[in-house]
């Protein structure tokens, strides 16, 4: 990945980490929980090949970007959907493609009802738009339907889940976040946490065993509670 270009710029008031490569038009890539980057190293070599310039930031409080020093409040969708325009202003162009994934897209979907004069097109994969009721809120309607264990609602106590991964591991968590294919809605239980921590690592075919150390080293350096930070201000 050596032809990818790596630079840290201070947008926003805090300091974004972006992989780059390409010229104009811009596509901007949005990754999900729990990413950076480096979901997108093969479309940022594809798309620069077609005659883009392919742009990866790693969001706020993921792998090289900085994490904010208060609390998960400085994570909702307008923090987020303005840094990306801060971002959109600094490489210089009125619009960008945006393509996002998991919680990338629904921050992208934010962008696009905030903005959309700087959106020209928008790919979001897994993450359909869903419209709020200002009248429910969005955690305690999903407790209602799919119930405390439910993966959101286990999300929302500060530290509880940081112990359960400080418990079994960055790889196991990893591992079952980025290679799981069990249907019906992500519970965590007690007794989940404790079957994974059972659990050995098989690796699927598309995921090699250095990509998989590369998530690995970064989420050891940084943490969890940036990513998880998003789905505790998802109220907000």
């Amino acid at each position: 990945m050596d032809e990818i270009k790596h630079s840290t710029v201070n947008v926003n008031g805090i300091k974004i980490h972006i992989a780059e490569k390409g010229e104009v038009p811009v596509v901007l890539f949005l990754h999900g929980f729990p990413e950076f980057w480096y979901a997108w190293r093969h479309q940022i070599l594809a798309l620069s090949c077609l005659g883009y310039r392919a742009v990866a930031p790693d969001l706020r409080g993921y792998g090289d970007t900085e994490v904010p020093s208060s609390s998960f409040t400085s994570y909702t969708c307008f923090h987020v959907a303005g840094d990306i325009i801060a971002l959109i202003d600094f490489l210089g162009v009125e619009q960008v493609f945006v393509v996002a994934h998991d919680f990338g897209a629904i921050i992208a979907w934010h962008l696009c009802l905030f903005r959309p004069e700087r959106v020209k097109s928008f790919v979001s994969l897994g993450m359909p738009y869903l419209p709020t009721d200002p009248n429910l809120k969005p955690v305690e309607t999903l407790r209602a339907m799919y119930g405390d264990n439910f993966y959101i609602c286990k999300f929302q106590e500060p530290g509880v889940l940081e112990a359960g991964i400080a418990h079994i591991g960055s790889k196991l968590m990893l591992a079952s976040s980025l290679t799981t294919r069990r249907p019906g809605p992500p519970i965590i239980s007690e007794d989940a946490i404790a079957h994974l921590a059972r659990e050995t690592i098989n690796l699927p075919f598309w995921l090699s065993e250095e990509e998989f150390n590369y998530y690995v080293t970064k989420f050891d350096q940084t943490g969890f509670t940036g990513g998880l930070n998003y789905y505790r201000a998802i109220d907000l």
